[in-house]
């Protein structure tokens, strides 16, 4: 039999990248009428495209054109490949981002061309999270094609978190060719993989060769169908068509193929980094939009309410900023700034929905006592939380007075007081009016929590409680731990829970010199380190908060109560200046740590570091509906809302809100918070990186916000407090009046390392419904939704998709179908 190789011909097009997306409709435009037109022209020709955005750019701009491609489909001359919205990151996204993506393609192309693709490309993308096999499984997918990483040619069968599997595929070299050079890239294939295979192997029976002109479209081209033609007709020993990844990956002997089990990872990785304010506004997008499905699913069950259209935009703002060049920080300036704009619209849509929602749950709240303020919270999570919460309101009329100040306390339902703590609003005018409140407080699952403040006026002393504080050491004690913050470096000295130190002399930031690359192409880790920011002199840090009259120091409490300690430290580091902001909470087993960093230094990179006192530790991190175990000798990694160390029973967990990218070596946590090379700029060999005569702009230059929460537990599942931070309750000073009736609890499970990722209204009274378990063991819950009272069985890392329609829970695959 022969050898049998697959020519896919494609037209690789970024719809942003080194342009605008203008540029890219553009392109996306001409492409695909050069493509139709070959497919007209030649018999036997096929020609592949994914990307369903690129699809309805086509639709929009030119509807001629899109029919003449519908027309073309039928005839099976045009071949839908992929089938996802467009091709994004696979390492950044939640694991509902991911489905978000197919479950968008797969509805447009089943709507506009009737076809279902069974073979996902993402051949561009910088790294493929392990967790992607059970949604491709549990998608209609039985086949995965990459490139980027790994072997040229290589054909394995990957096996998910849950023990699924896909048979996955990397290219042979390039996803696309130059104008001309087809011919040539398919003889050197057959030379190497047909004529003289690698040495200990046979010739392959089947094999696959992508080609087309690419990276800003093109496809296919008269001199390569010439040079296609040539090659087929040289080589008539072989079996050489014009196909399509599906016939490709149908023909593969599944039998006998090796196996992985990781993630396929990791290059460029400087993009993990790159870009901060995208990745941090797209991490918020990803959020808002999974609590406005969850409160609109209780709304609508409660008073009929949906999202309507307007949510539907929103995520394809979000899905259109998960492109594989601009989330990993690549594109271009202009590129950044529209996608700035993007995401901020998609937040400002979803918080529109949210608040609709939130308003339309309060009914049935009692009007407030006189001289009450109401605070009214949700919380979208289907277990009780116990958290701090702030909210801000407007007493009725201005204190003018100088000499006194109203302080709240805080109440339950019940009656019973809360610990509170009245704090700085965040308007700055110096007058008794704006009150910003933080109290403790439990709210029960998927549900509205009602508390209420009552006002007093006191004698105006300082806000902030004394706190135990000597030359050295400012020592915070909370409900189960004590952390020590040295007053000499501004570094937390010491933080030990129930008398066992797990952070010594832990905080430092790292100075790192890095180049003009933005996409750290050869970097494997980010180590060359050639300093620390040193904390400031009381008197630098006095001048740098804008009173170098005043003597506050370098290292100050800012706020201290019964529900928390706040301490503020300043550093810098040659031009480039850090503020450090630990929240130690009273009444909670955490600190969190903020850090604002004034970076005004190029070709920098700054970790963050969270020194331990554990000595024999396991790195690991969050992925797509997966943990999973990450290097720990100093090479950069990915992961998601949280990275830890694991010793024993005991994980000590570093929770982001947006950090997707550090290291760790000797049991330290090192969370790399901004890079500072050149936009788009790449390391050519042999080439300089930028153009030293002329000012380049760097990326994350000026003011950027890092957000970490630090915890330790006996490895209780720390997805759930994850979600928590990301994904924190509303709480709003909202007087009601009084109309209707009080919502009920929309959902519970009583076991927390089950993780509600989806809850989302599906119209016509039906909800989709999807649950996680985020752990390596089997595990149980009991579900209460509406009239459904049930016990439900996850295998290890296992998701469960659920539709619930006519009073029953029906399990589905991930986009909801039977």
């Amino acid at each position: 039999m022969k050898t049998k190789i697959h020519l896919i011909c494609n037209a690789h097009i970024d719809p942003v990248w080194l342009w605008t997306w203008h540029e890219g409709a553009a392109e996306a435009v001409s492409t695909f009428r050069t493509a139709v037109e070959f497919c007209e022209k030649y018999d036997g020709f096929i020609f592949n495209h994914n990307e369903a955005l690129l699809y309805e750019w086509i639709e929009e701009y030119e509807p001629a054109l899109f029919a003449r491609i519908q027309e073309q489909v039928k005839k099976e001359n045009w071949h839908i490949m992929g089938g996802w919205y467009l091709q994004p990151d696979t390492q950044m996204l939640s694991g509902e981002s991911l489905v978000r993506q197919i479950e968008e393609g797969r509805k447009y192309f089943d709507e506009k061309f009737g076809v279902r693709p069974t073979v996902a490309m993402s051949v561009d993308s910088f790294g493929h999270t392990r967790g992607l096999v059970q949604i491709l499984n549990k998608t209609g997918f039985d086949g995965y094609m990459v490139r980027r990483i790994g072997p040229n040619h290589h054909t394995f069968k990957w096996i998910g978190f849950d023990g699924s599997s896909v048979t996955a595929h990397i290219l042979y070299r390039a996803y696309a060719t130059l104008r001309g050079a087809a011919k040539n890239k398919i003889k050197n294939f057959i030379d190497e993989f047909v004529d003289n295979p690698p040495e200990g192997t046979n010739p392959i029976k089947t094999g696959a060769v992508l080609w087309g002109i690419g990276n800003h479209g093109g496809g296919a081209s008269i001199p390569d169908m010439e040079g296609v033609a040539e090659i087929i007709k040289e080589r008539d020993d072989l079996e050489i068509v014009q196909s399509t990844p599906e016939s490709f990956i149908s023909e593969i002997s599944k039998e006998t193929l090796p196996e992985r089990d990781t993630s396929i990872e990791h290059t460029l990785t400087g993009c993990y980094t790159s870009m901060v304010r995208i990745k941090k506004l797209h991490r918020e997008l990803e959020n808002k939009i999974d609590f406005c499905e969850k409160i609109s699913a209780h709304a609508g069950i409660e008073y009929g309410l949906e999202p309507g259209k307007e949510l539907e935009r929103a995520k394809k703002e979000l899905m259109f900023c998960q492109f594989h060049d601009i989330l990993p920080g690549s594109c271009i300036k202009k590129a950044e700034d529209d996608t700035i704009r993007r995401l901020g619209g998609g937040i400002a849509v979803a918080d529109k929905l949210i608040t609709k929602s939130f308003f339309a749950l309060c009914s049935g709240q009692k009007r407030p006592k006189d001289g009450e303020i109401p605070i009214i919270a949700y919380n979208p999570h289907p277990y009780s939380i116990e958290c701090d919460l702030d909210a801000e309101f407007t007493l009725a009329s201005q204190n003018w007075n100088e000499n006194e100040y109203t302080v709240a306390e805080v109440y339950d339902e019940n009656g019973r007081r809360l610990p509170s703590q009245t704090i700085t609003p965040e308007s700055s005018i110096n007058l008794d009016w704006r009150k910003h409140i933080t109290f403790s407080a439990s709210i029960p699952p998927c549900s509205i929590a009602r508390f209420n403040c009552r006002l007093k006026l006191q004698e105006k002393t300082s806000l902030i409680a004394p706190v135990d504080v000597n030359e050295n050491l400012i020592t915070i004690e909370n409900s189960c731990g004590v952390v020590k913050i040295s007053k000499k470096t501004g570094l937390i000295e010491s933080y030990t829970v129930d008398g066992k130190e797990f952070l010594k002399n832990s905080g430092k930031i790292l100075v790192i010199q890095d180049d003009e690359d933005a996409w750290g192409t050869y970097a494997q880790s980010y180590e060359n380190i050639i300093g620390k920011m040193e904390l400031m002199p009381d008197n630098e840090a006095d001048a740098f908060v804008g009173y170098s009259d005043e003597k506050f120091g370098s290292v100050r409490v800012i706020e201290n109560g019964e529900v928390r300690a706040v301490v503020q430290s300043f550093f810098k580091y040659d031009r480039s200046f850090a503020v450090v902001e630990y929240t130690v909470p009273k009444n909670h087993e955490h600190i969190d740590v903020k850090i604002t960093m004034l970076s005004n230094d190029v070709n920098r990179a700054y970790k963050y570091c969270v020194d331990t006192c554990l000595e024999k530790s396991g790195f690991h991190g969050q992925t797509a509906f997966g943990t999973q175990k990450m290097l720990d000798n100093g090479e950069e990694v990915v992961f998601h809302q949280w990275c830890s160390l694991r010793e024993g029973e005991t994980e000590v967990a570093v929770i982001n809100n947006g950090t997707y990218a550090g290291s760790c070596k000797d049991n330290s946590v090192k969370l790399t918070l901004l890079r500072t090379p050149v936009y788009s700029a790449l390391t050519i060999p042999g080439r300089q990186l930028s153009e030293p005569e002329r000012f380049k702009e760097h990326i994350d230059m000026g003011e950027r916000i890092s957000s970490f929460r630090i915890t330790v537990s006996k490895q209780e599942c720390v997805d759930a407090d994850a979600l928590v931070f990301n994904q924190p309750p509303v709480a709003l000073s909202f007087f009601t009046g009084g109309e209707g009736e009080k919502p009920k609890s929309m959902l519970e499970l009583d076991n927390r390392n089950v993780i509600m990722t989806a809850c989302r209204p599906m119209g016509n009274e039906e909800f989709l419904l999807r649950l996680y378990n985020a752990t390596e063991k089997g595990q149980k819950t009991r579900l209460r939704f509406k009239d459904i009272n049930a016990e439900l069985s996850f295998g290890v890392f296992e998701v469960k998709t659920f539709i619930y329609r006519n009073c029953s829970l029906q399990e589905t695959n991930m986009l909801g179908e039977a």
